[in-house]
């Protein structure tokens, strides 16, 4: 006989189905057979729910007259395909931390999912429309030199507290992480001069050591690629995983 067992919405529900403990947030169903667990599509949210996803709310501000912007638009400026952004306030996708960052990046707002409502960036005001339009586009030069320095100041941390044995890796994914947010903010940067290119070098008793080497420059600015119309294209920034620094060395 086939056991069906309901997680509820919006509740954390903890359910042992032959010695194994699911947790999930959204509405699914299991059904255990004689051969295992079969998971089953997430439902979609109702219209009610849909209304109430934080990025359909944070449409609404940003549109007028209670209508909110386009989700093909939103989905532009926040740098997410449309299929992503309709899965997400639909409720087949969790609103993940990466998409929170994009909305922080380009609208400093912030969700505070204690008041179920969006804040300006690091503080407790309400996002609205008219206030961000308040905004200044640039900062003071003083400003701009102290935050600079502080995120330097970060990252030289970062590094410091980083002991040796895992300083290789952590280099490589600072590397692409800065590449990656260079590429998704139009920069159009030539980062080669200071990107590690990762090489083997013998040592005593038939050991190896992974070293990095850099090429001699500075970093340039570059044009985006013109596609056949002659309009400038941005492509999305290639997903670079490496496995062990061993095998990241190879090329």
């Amino acid at each position: 006989m086939a056991l069906v067992v309901y997680l509820h919405r919006y509740k954390l529900v903890k359910q042992k189905i032959r010695g194994k403990v699911y947790l999930e947030r959204d509405v699914m169903y299991c059904r255990q057979s004689f051969v295992g667990v079969t998971m089953f599509p997430l439902m979609p949210a109702t219209p009610r729910e849909r209304l109430k996803n934080p990025l359909r709310q944070l449409r609404v501000i940003l549109g007028e007259f209670g209508s909110p912007v386009s989700q093909e638009d939103f989905a532009v400026k926040t740098g997410v395909s449309v299929n992503t952004l309709r899965s997400t306030e639909n409720g087949r996708l969790p609103l993940s931390q990466e998409m929170l960052r994009r909305v922080k990046a380009r609208y400093f707002a912030h969700w505070n999912p204690h008041k179920n409502e969006w804040h300006f960036l690091g503080t407790q005001e309400p996002f609205t429309k008219e206030l961000s339009e308040k905004l200044e586009p640039t900062g003071d030069p003083n400003d701009d030199e102290l935050m600079k320095s502080k995120l330097r100041q970060r990252l030289d941390d970062i590094l410091e507290a980083t002991p040796s044995q895992a300083l290789r890796g952590q280099i490589m994914r600072l590397s692409e992480d800065l590449e990656n947010r260079a590429k998704y903010s139009d920069l159009y940067l030539d980062l080669s001069s200071t990107e590690p290119l990762w090489a083997l070098r013998p040592t005593t008793g038939g050991k190896v050591r992974l070293i990095a080497r850099y090429r001699s420059g500075k970093a340039e600015k570059t044009g985006p690629k013109p596609d056949r119309s002659g309009k400038a294209v941005r492509k999305p920034p290639k997903s670079r995983h490496r496995g062990n620094d061993v095998s990241a060395s190879r090329k």
